[in-house]
């Protein structure tokens, strides 16, 4: 029990339970004793961290009230504490607005909505964002998004302007939940252009950086190996476990949960990847369970760094004298995905390869990093 300058009290506490509510004891004038008065949650907090921080807000209101006098009137209502105004965390109302779209969205749509949100997410851990609420989210955190979009994960001005379009859905839909009053992704678009697109290396450039890697970084030459043959992207690539391949079998599992299509799918292993997933996993008698490019572009339990790869391969670039390319990391599936279809010309055979919904997602990407695709030789004449 606590003294305040006029009555006792019992501090206000949150009281977890089949409803959460606040619990507080104030002084009533009409019993002389304490009486316990009750809060309950809005129905609308249902995560466990939006509970606690709607209590966050209200408790120490609660308690400033009571140390100040608050006490029950006889035959009155009680004095109204004042009513915080209610900061929702960032995460937790995009998480909600997510949580609509699946319900109003299906198949690659919804996949697209998941997979931006996790990218904001990642932004939002690696600038300590995440106790952030989105009432002090503002147009700078935006800007400053796009640049991790394009820097980090080198999207180009295209995918990046996708990018900031689908996150900005999101703060639409909390805009309409009247969480926030205008929306900070309403910001300028990157110019577009066709120098956009990453560039698949030149054969001779694909020779030099693959004769580097393979001699002086063996794990990023194994990584990127994926992507040539398997046309695995590097945030599913990150997520792979040992457990997902067998190469006895000869196939690779890409799990829905790390997909960027949110299908789970299985990837053939070619020969020339089977001969380099081979040599990596010589000596490195692990458990299932870890990652197969963990800590440190390592065999490990824990995850690697979103950005480590790209890291690793802008210094290869650099020590190659290639950056003056447009060349990143995603050029290996980009230039996988030419050279199978120069060698192929089988668009379906790729469309499979490659995870697309349709044969004309396959046309339009070919043609999108360059790739001239066959057309048979006209019959006629007019």
């Amino acid at each position: 029990m606590s003294q305040g300058k006029k009555h006792p009290y019992k501090e206000a506490k949150l009281v977890h339970g089949k409803r959460a509510y606040i619990e507080f004891y104030a002084f009533s004038d009409s019993t002389k004793s304490l009486v316990r008065k009750r809060i309950f949650c809005p129905a609308k907090y249902k995560t466990p961290q939006m509970i606690e921080r709607w209590a966050n807000d209200w408790i120490p209101q609660i308690n400033k009230g009571l140390e100040d006098g608050f006490y029950f009137k006889v035959e009155s209502e009680p004095e109204p504490l004042p009513a915080p105004t209610q900061k929702s965390l960032l995460i937790d109302v995009l998480k909600e607005v997510l949580a609509d779209k699946k319900a109003q969205v299906r198949g690659k749509t919804l996949g697209t909505y998941t997979s931006v949100f996790k990218k904001f997410e990642s932004f939002l851990k690696s600038k300590g964002l995440q106790e952030t609420t989105i009432e002090d989210f503002t147009q700078s955190h935006a800007y400053d998004y796009r640049n991790y979009l394009t820097g980090v994960y080198e999207n180009s001005n295209k995918t990046a302007n996708n990018n900031i379009t689908c996150t900005k859905l999101l703060f639409e839909g909390a805009l309409e939940k009247g969480y926030i009053a205008k929306n900070p992704l309403a910001i300028k678009t990157l110019p577009e252009t066709d120098s956009d697109q990453h560039e698949v290396f030149t054969l001779e450039h694909q020779n030099i950086l693959e004769e580097y890697l393979n001699e002086n970084d063996f794990e990023l030459f194994v990584f990127t190996r994926l992507m040539y043959y398997a046309f695995i992207r590097p945030a599913e690539i990150r997520g792979l476990r040992l457990a997902n391949i067998d190469l006895t079998k000869r196939v690779i599992d890409v799990p829905g949960k790390i997909a960027k299509n949110r299908r789970t799918d299985i990837v053939p292993i070619s020969n020339s990847l089977y001969n380099a997933l081979l040599r990596y996993a010589q000596g490195r008698n692990h458990t299932n369970n870890f990652y197969l490019f963990g800590k440190g572009l390592q065999v490990d339990k824990y995850p690697m760094a979103i950005n480590h790869a790209y890291k690793r391969h802008k210094r290869a670039l650099e020590v190659c004298g290639l950056t003056e390319y447009n060349y990143t990391l995603y050029s290996w599936k980009h230039t996988g995905a030419s050279r199978a279809y120069e060698v192929t010309k089988d668009i379906l055979r790729l469309s499979k390869l490659l995870r697309h919904a349709s044969t004309k997602e396959t046309e339009n990407y070919l043609r999108s990093i360059g790739v001239r695709l066959k057309s048979d030789p006209l019959e006629y004449d007019w």
